[in-house]
């Protein structure tokens, strides 16, 4: 969206409709916060995969140099 952060949140009815209700502007604190919070989560996220993928190869080493 321009200029801004869409987040959602549960509008109250009978069916418990989820559905996007305001525009964040992108220079609030809680757009900052959120992309903060998202980007951390991204980086952690490629982190955890490159040691296990990274634990996989030594594994695959160990075992071929074994037979």
């Amino acid at each position: 969206p321009p200029d801004g952060v869409v987040f959602r949140m549960l509008r109250r009815g009978n069916k418990g409709k989820v559905e996007a209700r305001h525009l964040v502007p992108e220079a609030s604190s809680l757009a900052q916060h959120s992309h903060r919070q998202e980007n951390a989560g991204k980086k952690e996220q490629s982190e955890l995969k490159r040691l296990v993928l990274q634990n996989m190869e030594r594994d695959d080493f160990i075992n071929a140099s074994r037979t």
